[in-house]
C-alpha cells in the first residue's frame, strides 16, 4: 500500500475587481455626484419653503387674531413681502396699528421673501372680519390664493380656513 499524501491545496485563482472596473465605477460616481450633488446643496428650495411656512403661519395668526379679538386684521402683499395691520379703533379708522408678532413680542408682524423668492395673492389687501371671514377692500367676501415661489396656499372666503394641496 502506497502512503496517503498530503493534499496540497489547488492554486485559487484571484478574486476581486479589476483596476480598469474600480475607475469605471469611480468614473460614474463622480459624474452622479457633480449632476446631482448642487440639488442637495442648494438654499433656495430650502429658504422657499422657509418663507412658504412663514407666510402661512402669519396668515393664519391673522384669521385667529381676527376672531379673538373681534376686530379685523388686515393683510398687505407688497413688493414681495407682507405686513398686518388693525384698525386704531376697533370698528373705525385705518389699518394703521401694527400687528405685536408673537414669537417675538416685537411691533410689526412684516417679512420679507428671500433673494430669488417671489411673493403674490390675488386679492391684496384682505382683511379678516370678527368673524373670520376673509374680504377684499370692498368689504365682499372673497377666497384669496397666495403663492410664494412655486408653492401656493389658499384661504377660503366664508371661514377663513388657510389651506394648501
Amino acid at each position: 500500500m502506497r502512503p496517503a499524501r498530503a493534499r496540497t491545496p489547488s492554486p485559487v485563482r484571484g478574486t476581486g475587481f479589476t483596476l480598469v472596473e474600480l475607475v469605471a465605477v469611480l468614473g460614474l460616481l463622480g459624474i452622479l455626484a457633480a449632476v446631482s450633488g448642487p440639488r442637495f446643496f442648494a438654499r433656495s428650495g430650502f429658504d422657499e419653503r422657509l418663507f412658504f411656512d412663514d407666510a402661512r403661519a402669519a396668515v393664519r395668526h391673522a384669521h385667529k387674531l381676527a376672531v379673538a379679538t373681534g376686530c379685523p386684521v388686515q393683510v398687505t402683499i407688497a413688493a414681495n413681502s407682507y405686513g398686518l395691520a388693525q384698525r386704531s379703533a376697533c370698528d373705525a379708522g385705518p389699518f394703521a396699528q401694527p400687528v405685536v408678532h408673537p414669537g417675538t413680542g416685537a411691533a410689526g408682524y412684516t417679512n420679507t421673501a428671500p433673494s430669488g423668492i417671489s411673493l403674490g395673492a390675488d386679492v391684496t389687501p384682505f382683511v379678516f372680519d370678527a368673524l373670520g371671514r376673509t374680504r377684499d377692500a370692498g368689504g365682499i367676501p372673497t377666497n384669496v390664493t397666495l403663492t410664494v415661489g412655486a408653492r401656493t396656499f389658499r384661504v377660503a372666503g366664508e371661514t377663513g380656513f388657510v389651506s394648501f394641496p
